[in-house]
């Protein structure tokens, strides 16, 4: 059975006590952070960059994943590495072609992902499953928080947790969701084959976010 990982989306947290919030996900044992990067070209918004991420690296241990919702991220590649992100994730979106970036991303020490939009085939990232460490699918139109989950969106998650099943690669291939997940939808994205789910006012807009987080789990646990 593969492991199930819940990222909670640091850009709901409360800010003005961010430590504290950090501490909360450390206690309710997360496996990950995750860390919406956007540029206000992408995506409408524009939310926070490397030194953040520094700040956040300095204060826990937790797996940080970068996720660039940003045009020309070649720019940025090793800002973000250096800020302590642990694998930074780009959009098949905005590069023709992201082989030749994500193998700098690996040759950096890193692990590399690639996130593909609600629109867009999951074939058009086949080519470089072999060298990726995680797929990351929109099941909201990247840009603001607290968007309704997109159902036909995570469709493709079936055919391609299916392809990479069967195509033997040498590395494990981690398959996120991020959007609208919460205690009911992310039994969808479970049963579609995800393993890492990203959530963000699901967990910090609850009354008891550690509890949510066990809420989550369990649900996508028990598919």
């Amino acid at each position: 059975m593969r492991r199930i990982e819940i990222a909670p989306s640091i850009l709901a947290a409360d800010f003005t006590d961010l430590k504290k919030e950090l501490k909360m996900l450390e206690t309710a044992e997360v496996e990950r952070i995750h860390l919406d990067v956007m540029d206000g070209h992408f995506v409408p918004n524009i939310t926070f960059g490397p030194p953040l991420i520094h700040c956040i690296d300095d204060v826990t241990d937790l797996f940080l994943e970068a996720h660039l919702m940003i045009f020309e991220p070649q720019k940025y590649l090793k800002a973000f590495k250096n800020a302590g992100s642990d694998i930074i994730i780009i959009h098949k979106e905005v590069l023709a072609n992201p082989r030749p970036l994500l193998e700098e991303i690996k040759g950096m020490g890193i692990q590399a992902g690639i996130s593909i939009n609600p629109g867009t085939p999951w074939q058009e990232i086949k080519d470089v499953l072999a060298i990726v460490d995680m797929v990351l699918i929109m099941t909201v139109n990247p840009g603001f928080g607290g968007q309704k989950y997109i159902a036909d969106a995570a469709l493709k998650m079936q055919d391609m947790a299916e392809y990479i099943s069967n195509a033997g690669f040498k590395q494990e291939i981690d398959i996120g969701i991020d959007g609208g997940i919460d205690p009911e939808t992310i039994k969808d994205a479970a049963a579609k084959g995800a393993n890492v789910f990203i959530a963000g006012s699901s967990i910090f807009n609850a009354d008891d976010p550690i509890q949510r987080i066990k809420e989550l789990r369990k649900a996508a646990t028990d598919v």
